[in-house]
């Protein structure tokens, strides 16, 4: 299945917006432009829809929703907090694309105020019924959000598949990240995550030990040089926060990838390995990534198929426009 447009409406910065989407989008613009706001809204709206799927009901309890940008679910409305009314304030996200047997698809996704207190009400329709099923599929993550530079912990336990699938579906893959690792390991998929490096940052090999009658947390370690291996949590900002977005897309490989910032506080010279490692990943997982950034030297290294899209105040100013990127400044 291919997203090629999204049409949000009345969530945070943005009243109504729609963006027509390629293979690696990059979202442009300064503070408050909304461009974090679309990654959010279309990784919130099909938590909701998952969650309802699964509970089989139209109102979900707030508490238990995977991903949400605050612990105030109503106040989220761009004019308005939500309100418990058909036509009253409902946060909109719908997905617009062509199915495997090419034919043209969409699925809309409401969340409202719930008549009782801490509920969330959702409300799902869209005009071909195997389109909407992927997106809900709750065995499946229709998107992977990353929030920004994503440091991980010093230690990390052994967690089941289904605590490290939790975790990724509600923005905090990086708390698990070992655990991803050792989920590649045993699915036979880490090599094809070594090689995937290697074509990035040069060789590259990951090593895990753990041994689950004696050791209380996972060992991983990597290498850049064939010989000397250190702790994943000093394998450096560049390389961690690229070995994280390929190994979440290797395990779990979502429909979309959506990646707020990721040049955060990465040297210039990193920032172009970024660029490369979406393009090879959208090649390698036909995955649609989204990713917003401020950054002139990550626009400057996207490769040329890719769009830009050019945000204020919520709305999008211009498509494809390099010209504007290169006023930006380094965040």
């Amino acid at each position: 299945m291919k997203i090629e447009r999204i049409k949000i409406s009345n969530f945070k910065k943005i009243d109504s917006v729609e963006l027509a989407l390629g293979a690696v989008n990059y979202l442009v613009g300064g503070n408050n432009a909304g461009k974090s706001s679309v990654l959010q809204a279309v990784h919130m709206a099909v938590s909701c829809a998952k969650l309802s799927v699964q509970r089989g009901e139209a109102v979900i309890p707030e508490s238990e929703v995977r991903y949400s940008p605050t612990s105030e679910f109503t106040s989220l409305g761009h004019f308005a907090p939500y309100e418990n009314s058909k036509l009253g304030s409902r946060g909109r996200v719908e997905f617009f694309g062509t199915t495997s047997d090419e034919t043209t698809a969409s699925y809309k996704i409401e969340i409202y105020k719930g008549r009782n207190y801490g509920s969330v009400g959702v409300d799902r329709t869209g005009v071909y019924p195997n389109f909407g099923q992927i997106v809900v599929d709750p065995k499946k993550l229709f998107s992977v959000y990353v929030p920004g530079i994503s440091g991980i912990p010093h230690r990390e336990e052994y967690k089941s598949y289904a605590s490290v699938f939790q975790k990724v579906a509600g923005g905090d893959a990086n708390l698990v990240f070992r655990n991803v690792i050792r989920l590649l390991q045993e699915r036979d998929l880490l090599t094809k995550v070594e090689d995937l490096m290697a074509d990035l940052v040069g060789n590259f090999n990951i090593r895990l030990n753990h041994d689950q009658l004696v050791d209380t947390y996972l060992k991983v370690e990597v290498s850049l040089d064939s010989s000397k291996f250190v702790p994943l949590d000093l394998a450096g900002t560049g390389v961690l926060q690229i070995l994280q977005i390929v190994s979440y897309v290797a395990l779990f490989e979502p429909t979309l990838l959506l990646i707020d910032e990721p040049d955060s506080h990465l040297h210039p010279s990193r920032q172009s390995l970024l660029s490369k490692a979406f393009n090879k990943i959208s090649n390698d997982y036909g995955a649609t990534i989204v990713v917003s950034t401020h950054s002139r030297h990550l626009l400057a290294s996207a490769d040329t198929n890719a769009k830009i899209i050019w945000m204020k105040d919520g709305l999008v100013e211009s498509e494809d426009c390099r010209d504007l990127a290169t006023i930006l400044t380094v965040c």
